[in-house]
């Protein structure tokens, strides 16, 4: 059964699997929260992690937000897998979205 995943309506972050141990991830913005980055309000990085089924951190890296993309990599193991977007703010590092579940084989 796949985990139903609040995304709210002005923040999408979209996981897709490319190969075993790899994950394409494409993120996007409303105008208002880019001019909120613009402005220094958030950091203009972005942190992303991808987390396996029993919620263990995969990978982890920092992007510039406008990058709006980005290829994780991680051990191949097969599993459902899911990936969460991050800015700064003065309080630290914020969730902004989470992805779909996507599943990836191992190796073969």
């Amino acid at each position: 059964m796949m985990k139903e995943t609040h995304i709210p309506h002005e923040n999408k972050l979209g996981l897709m699997q490319v190969r075993p141990g790899v994950f394409f991830v494409l993120w996007d913005f409303s105008s208002m929260r880019e001019k909120r980055i613009k402005s220094g309000e958030f950091s203009e990085m972005v942190k992303i992690r991808l987390f396996n089924h029993n919620g263990e951190i995969c990978f982890e890296d920092f992007y510039p937000w406008h990058k709006r993309k980005a290829y994780l990599r991680h051990e191949p193991r097969a599993g459902l897998y899911h990936a969460v977007l991050y800015v700064e703010s003065a309080e630290g590092w914020i969730i902004l979205s989470e992805s779909n579940e996507e599943n990836s084989p191992a190796m073969p």
